[in-house]
């Protein structure tokens, strides 16, 4: 069970890079911290209780890909396809999410060279709880995020993935209490937004990181 409390942006952020360091301990029942995508997406480190650097849990080593590339969108779903082997896997990349820089570019190859732009409304998307602009390729939707570092492109195979919120805890609002740090002379009160989720990746192996991507022409 893993347990945070914060703001949504703040949840976010976790569950991207939440533990990335690896300083949860793991055998407790409540975390203080959420294991992120690039916490799971890794072949070292433990991950979820299970030490990657034994041969028998080797299915647990996510494919981390630190080389300079330089990549068009499709050679990027091609190499995690058939390089990383996510396809002998029985895995597909469902979501490529890429930052401010990768995403302009491969927005130009996707109008350019192959399919369409999805528009502003995808309802396959929007039983994830996206509703936003997203390019598509073949089978494969390609989503932007700021919060992705620079030359980074996640590609994730949305079965793998897991989240469940504790039954009163999705996003539950506290009791008003008194706000002592109004100095604006009037009686002040606030709440805090509390969330207890678990957020794992059932199947690491079958997603993959490149954190050193160059768009190519």
């Amino acid at each position: 069970k893993i347990v945070t409390t914060g703001p949504a942006e703040d949840i976010c952020n976790r569950m991207l890079y939440g533990n990335e360091g690896g300083a949860v301990t793991q055998t407790d029942d409540l975390w203080t911290d959420l294991l992120g995508v690039y916490a799971a997406i890794n072949s070292t480190g433990t991950y979820a209780g299970l030490d990657r650097s034994l041969s028998a849990n080797a299915y647990w080593r996510g494919n981390r890909d630190a080389t300079a590339r330089t990549f068009t969108l499709q050679q990027l779903i091609q190499d995690a396809l058939y390089t990383k082997g996510m396809a002998h896997k029985g895995g597909n990349v469902d979501v490529v999410i890429v930052g401010d820089d990768l995403y302009p570019a491969y927005e130009r190859e996707i109008t350019a060279r192959y399919q369409h732009n999805a528009g502003v409304t995808l309802p396959t998307i929007g039983q994830y709880g996206f509703t936003k602009q997203v390019l598509r390729y073949n089978d494969t939707f390609v989503i932007h995020d700021w919060r992705i570092r620079p030359k980074n492109a996640v590609c994730l195979n949305l079965a793998t993935w897991l989240t469940a919120f504790k039954k009163g805890k999705k996003w539950a609002a506290s009791e008003l209490f008194n706000d002592r740090a109004n100095t604006s002379g009037r009686d002040g009160q606030k709440f805090f937004v509390d969330t207890q989720l678990m957020f794992a990746c059932l199947a690491p192996s079958l997603n993959a990181i490149y954190t050193d991507v160059t768009a190519g022409a």
